[in-house]
C-alpha cells in the first residue's frame, strides 16, 4: 500500500462562465499550459452559424488570483453551421491547436492553429498539413502538447493506425508518424486513441489491445532518438498488473516528470466496469522502466459513470473525471464528479483522497479537467445555470485565499456557491461595528453592510445576482480585514 499521504483537499473557489449562446457547451474541453488556459465551447453559435462552436482564452491574473477573459477564437476562414469547433483542442507556447467534430474528410478533421500576439489577440496561422499517407481513421481524434511539439491520433495509414508529431516552430508539416506494429495492422487496437506528451516521451494509449485479452488494453511508451538522431521509437509497452478482457486500459494517458497514470475505463461487465486508475514510476524496477507504482478505483464505485474518460496529473496527484456519475438526484445518471488520487510519501502506492460531485443535476461535471499552477479546473458543460445547457468551468485551490489573522480560520461562509443569498458566521467582534463589503469579479462594490458588535453570524440576501464570482470582505472599526472569502453566485 505504501507509506500514507498527507491528503491536499481542493476547495470551490470560483466559477468561469460562457458569454455566447445557449447550448454553448462551454467546458467540454479544456487545456492549460502555465498561466494560460483554453476552454472548448463546442456548440456556440457564431454569426448565425448554430453551433459553429468557438474556443474562449484565459490568463491567471496573479494579484487578484482569478482567471481574466483573454480572448476567443472561432473557425477559419468562415464559421459554419455544425462543425463543433472546439470539441478537441491542445494548447503550448503561445499557440493554441483546434479540432472540430464534424467535417472530417480523407480520414481527417480539420486542425486549425493560432498565435497569441498580445493581451486578447490570437491570430491565425494557417490549418495543419496531413501526412500525406494518411488515408483513413479519424485524424484529430486525440491531441497532446508540450512547448512547440505536437501529437495527433486516430489517423491510419494503410491498414495501420497512428500518430504524427510536429514541431510547430518549423512550420504546419508533420515532422514524424509513428505507425503501430505491423503485425496488429487492421486489428482496430484503438492506437493513438489517448495521448500525452512530455519532453522526449510520448504515452499512447491502445484501449484496444488484445495481448491480455480481447480490449485489455495497452499503453506504449515511444521515446526521440531511438532508432536514429530525432526518431521516434517504442521504449516500453506498458500493461496492467491485472489486466483482462474488457477493460480498455489506455482510455486516457497523462503524465508529468517521472510520474505517468493510465486509466482503464472498462466494457459493461469487465472487472473494472467501474473504472481503475494506474500509476507508473519511470525508472521502477529498472532503469528506463516505466513501473506500475500502484492502481486505485473510485469511491464509491459506480459502473457506467465513465470513471476514466478524463484525466491529468501534477506532481504526487491525479485528478480523474467521471462525467456520467449518478449522485442519486436525477433520473439519468449524468450529473458527474471529480476524484482525486495522491501516491505515497515513498512512491509505492496510490490513495483516493477526495470526491468533488456535481453542483447541479445531468451537468456532466468532470467531462474535462486539468491541473493549473494553483489547483485545478473541471468542465460541466451540461450545466445550464445560465439556460439551457451553457455549461461552466469550476475552479478550485488547495488553500483559503485571502487568510489575513487568525479570526478567519474559524469563520465559515456557506452555502458557497449559493443562490439568492449566504450566510457568515465568525468569532464576535466586541469593539466596535464591522464593515461588510461585496465586490464583483470586475471589483465594483455591489452591496455594504454593517455588523452590530458581539454579532456572530448575518446573512446576506439579494432578489437578483448575476451568476458569476464575487469577494466578499469583513472590516473591522480600524480598517483590519476580518475576512476574505470568495464566493460563486449560480
Amino acid at each position: 500500500m505504501g507509506a500514507p499521504v498527507m491528503a491536499q483537499e481542493f476547495a470551490t473557489d470560483a466559477a468561469i462562465f460562457p458569454n455566447g449562446a445557449l447550448t454553448d457547451y462551454f467546458g467540454t474541453s479544456i487545456a492549460v499550459d502555465g498561466d494560460r488556459m483554453a476552454v472548448g465551447a463546442p456548440r456556440t453559435g457564431v454569426t448565425g452559424a448554430a453551433e459553429a462552436g468557438a474556443v474562449y482564452l484565459y490568463r491567471w491574473n496573479g494579484d487578484l488570483l482569478v482567471w481574466e477573459a483573454d480572448g476567443s477564437v472561432e473557425q477559419q476562414p468562415d464559421p459554419l453551421a455544425g462543425m463543433e469547433f472546439g470539441t478537441r483542442i491542445a494548447l503550448g507556447n503561445d499557440r493554441l491547436v483546434v479540432a472540430s467534430t464534424y467535417g472530417c474528410a480523407d480520414g481527417s478533421c480539420s486542425l486549425l492553429v493560432y498565435q497569441r500576439q498580445g493581451d486578447d489577440d490570437w491570430q491565425y496561422l494557417g490549418e495543419l498539413i496531413v501526412p500525406a499517407a494518411l488515408d483513413g481513421g479519424s485524424f484529430g481524434a486525440a491531441l497532446a502538447m508540450d512547448g512547440d511539439r505536437l501529437a495527433i491520433g486516430g489517423g491510419y495509414e494503410g491498414a495501420r493506425e497512428c500518430v504524427a508529431l510536429y514541431d510547430l516552430s518549423t512550420g504546419l508539416a508533420s515532422v514524424h508518424v509513428i505507425l503501430e506494429d505491423s503485425l496488429l495492422a487492421g486489428a482496430d487496437q484503438g492506437f493513438g486513441a489517448s495521448l500525452a506528451l512530455l519532453g522526449d516521451f510520448l504515452f499512447v494509449g491502445s484501449p484496444g489491445d488484445d495481448l491480455l485479452g480481447m480490449d485489455a488494453g495497452a499503453v506504449q511508451v515511444h521515446s526521440r532518438n531511438i532508432g536514429g538522431p530525432d526518431m521516434w521509437g517504442l521504449a516500453r509497452k506498458v500493461l496492467a498488473s491485472n489486466g483482462a478482457a474488457g477493460d480498455r486500459f489506455g482510455t486516457a494517458v497523462a503524465v508529468d516528470q517521472d510520474f505517468a497514470a493510465a486509466t482503464a475505463y472498462g466494457l459493461p461487465g469487465s472487472n473494472t466496469d467501474g473504472g481503475r486508475v494506474y500509476l507508473f514510476g519511470k525508472d521502477v524496477g529498472f532503469a528506463g522502466n516505466w513501473g506500475e507504482i500502484g492502481f486505485a478505483e473510485p469511491q464509491p464505485v459506480q459502473p457506467a459513470s465513465r470513471f476514466g474518460s478524463t484525466m491529468d496529473v501534477k506532481g504526487d496527484l491525479v485528478v480523474v473525471g467521471a462525467p456520467e456519475e449518478d449522485q442519486g438526484s436525477s433520473v439519468l445518471p449524468e450529473d458527474g464528479a471529480i476524484h482525486i488520487f495522491q501516491r505515497s510519501t515513498n512512491g509505492t502506492g496510490v490513495s483516493h483522497t477526495q470526491r468533488i460531485g456535481a453542483s447541479t443535476d445531468q451537468e456532466h461535471f468532470g467531462n474535462a479537467v486539468a491541473f493549473t499552477s494553483h489547483g485545478l479546473v473541471a468542465g460541466a458543460p451540461w450545466n445550464g445555470s445560465e439556460s439551457g445547457d451553457d455549461g461552466i468551468v469550476r475552479v478550485f485551490r488547495t488553500s483559503a485565499v485571502g487568510v489575513v489573522d487568525h479570526q478567519q480560520r474559524t469563520a465559515t461562509v456557506a452555502p458557497n456557491p449559493f443562490q439568492g443569498s449566504f450566510q457568515v458566521h465568525m468569532p464576535p467582534v466586541t469593539q466596535g461595528s464591522s464593515e461588510w463589503r461585496l465586490r464583483d469579479q470586475r471589483g465594483t462594490l455591489v452591496a455594504i453592510g454593517t455588523i452590530a458588535a458581539g454579532t456572530t453570524a448575518f446573512e446576506v440576501v439579494r432578489d437578483e445576482w448575476s451568476s458569476g464570482l464575487y469577494l466578499l470582505t469583513v472590516t473591522d472599526h480600524r480598517g483590519v480585514d476580518l475576512l476574505q472569502q470568495r464566493l460563486i453566485a449560480e
